[in-house]
Protein backbone atom coordinates (compact mmCIF):
# COMPACT_ATOMS: atom_id res chain seq x y z
CA UNK A 1 0.00 0.00 0.00
CA UNK A 2 1.68 3.37 -1.13
CA UNK A 3 1.38 6.07 1.62
CA UNK A 4 -0.89 8.88 1.08
CA UNK A 5 -0.15 12.22 0.79
CA UNK A 6 -1.37 15.31 2.40
CA UNK A 7 -2.90 18.42 1.70
CA UNK A 8 0.40 19.95 1.26
CA UNK A 9 1.48 17.09 -1.21
CA UNK A 10 3.49 15.19 1.34
CA UNK A 11 3.54 11.72 3.03
CA UNK A 12 4.67 11.16 6.67
CA UNK A 13 3.32 12.27 9.48
CA UNK A 14 0.41 15.02 8.46
CA UNK A 15 -0.78 12.57 5.98
CA UNK A 16 -1.32 9.46 8.29
CA UNK A 17 -2.61 11.83 10.99
CA UNK A 18 -5.32 13.24 8.41
CA UNK A 19 -5.44 9.47 6.91
CA UNK A 20 -6.51 8.05 10.76
CA UNK A 21 -3.58 6.63 10.89
CA UNK A 22 -0.92 6.26 13.94
CA UNK A 23 3.05 6.54 13.86
CA UNK A 24 3.38 3.99 16.64
CA UNK A 25 1.45 1.48 14.81
CA UNK A 26 -2.04 1.91 15.90
CA UNK A 27 -0.28 2.19 19.99
CA UNK A 28 -0.56 5.20 22.01
CA UNK A 29 3.22 7.12 22.65
CA UNK A 30 2.78 6.46 26.38
CA UNK A 31 1.91 2.58 25.64
CA UNK A 32 5.44 2.28 23.50
CA UNK A 33 7.97 4.76 25.36
CA UNK A 34 6.09 5.13 29.30
CA UNK A 35 4.85 8.13 30.54
CA UNK A 36 6.60 11.40 30.65
CA UNK A 37 7.98 12.12 33.92
CA UNK A 38 7.18 14.86 36.24
CA UNK A 39 9.07 18.37 36.52
CA UNK A 40 7.78 20.37 38.95
CA UNK A 41 7.57 23.97 38.19
CA UNK A 42 10.11 26.00 40.38
CA UNK A 43 9.36 29.35 41.21
CA UNK A 44 11.87 31.94 40.84
CA UNK A 45 11.24 33.07 44.23
CA UNK A 46 12.39 32.02 47.48
CA UNK A 47 10.30 29.79 49.53
CA UNK A 48 8.42 32.04 52.06
CA UNK A 49 8.72 31.58 55.70
CA UNK A 50 5.42 32.25 57.88
CA UNK A 51 4.96 34.87 59.69
CA UNK A 52 4.55 34.98 63.68
CA UNK A 53 2.81 37.84 64.89
CA UNK A 54 2.06 37.88 68.89
CA UNK A 55 2.63 41.15 70.17
CA UNK A 56 1.14 45.01 68.99
CA UNK A 57 4.54 45.91 67.21
CA UNK A 58 4.08 42.46 65.35
CA UNK A 59 0.90 44.20 64.06
CA UNK A 60 2.52 47.62 63.27
CA UNK A 61 5.25 45.63 61.44
CA UNK A 62 2.80 43.84 59.27
CA UNK A 63 0.05 46.11 58.17
CA UNK A 64 -2.13 43.00 56.64
CA UNK A 65 -3.57 42.24 60.08
CA UNK A 66 -5.71 43.86 62.05
CA UNK A 67 -6.89 43.99 66.15
CA UNK A 68 -10.91 44.17 66.90
CA UNK A 69 -12.57 44.38 70.52
CA UNK A 70 -15.72 42.64 70.51
CA UNK A 71 -18.37 43.02 73.83
CA UNK A 72 -19.51 39.11 74.67
CA UNK A 73 -22.52 41.22 76.19
CA UNK A 74 -23.74 43.48 73.42
CA UNK A 75 -21.95 41.53 70.28
CA UNK A 76 -20.67 45.07 69.70
CA UNK A 77 -16.95 44.51 67.68
CA UNK A 78 -14.74 47.91 67.28
CA UNK A 79 -11.45 48.31 65.49
CA UNK A 80 -8.47 49.14 67.61
CA UNK A 81 -5.86 51.62 66.60
CA UNK A 82 -2.69 49.45 67.13
CA UNK A 83 -0.31 53.14 66.82
CA UNK A 84 -1.90 54.56 69.87
CA UNK A 85 -2.21 50.77 71.71
CA UNK A 86 1.70 50.69 71.24
CA UNK A 87 2.20 54.17 72.13
CA UNK A 88 0.37 54.02 75.57
CA UNK A 89 1.30 50.30 76.36
CA UNK A 90 4.92 49.31 74.11
CA UNK A 91 5.53 47.55 71.67
CA UNK A 92 6.02 44.37 73.79
CA UNK A 93 2.73 44.15 74.71
CA UNK A 94 0.65 41.14 73.84
CA UNK A 95 -2.98 41.51 73.14
CA UNK A 96 -4.74 39.10 75.09
CA UNK A 97 -3.40 41.26 78.46
CA UNK A 98 -5.21 43.99 77.23
CA UNK A 99 -8.76 42.29 77.35
CA UNK A 100 -8.84 42.95 81.19
CA UNK A 101 -9.04 46.75 80.35
CA UNK A 102 -11.74 46.57 77.53
CA UNK A 103 -14.51 48.60 78.21
CA UNK A 104 -17.76 48.68 75.85
CA UNK A 105 -18.73 52.49 75.13
CA UNK A 106 -22.67 51.04 74.12
CA UNK A 107 -23.65 48.87 77.34
CA UNK A 108 -20.83 50.04 79.90
CA UNK A 109 -19.24 45.93 79.93
CA UNK A 110 -15.99 46.09 81.48
CA UNK A 111 -13.78 42.91 79.65
CA UNK A 112 -13.95 41.63 76.23
CA UNK A 113 -12.12 39.82 73.94
CA UNK A 114 -9.48 40.61 71.11
CA UNK A 115 -9.80 39.30 67.93
CA UNK A 116 -7.26 39.78 65.28
CA UNK A 117 -8.04 39.27 61.74
CA UNK A 118 -6.12 39.16 58.33
CA UNK A 119 -7.17 42.08 55.21
CA UNK A 120 -4.40 40.91 52.88
CA UNK A 121 -2.32 43.95 52.60
CA UNK A 122 1.23 42.85 52.01
CA UNK A 123 4.41 45.39 53.70
CA UNK A 124 6.32 47.25 51.38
Amino acid sequence: MAPRLGKDGVGGSKALWEAGGSLFGGRSRASIVGPRPYTPVHSSRPPQRPIVIRTLGDFLAYPGHRLTAHCPACQHSEPLDVRRLVDRYGGDTLPAELEPFLRCWLCDHKGGEILTAHIGLTPG
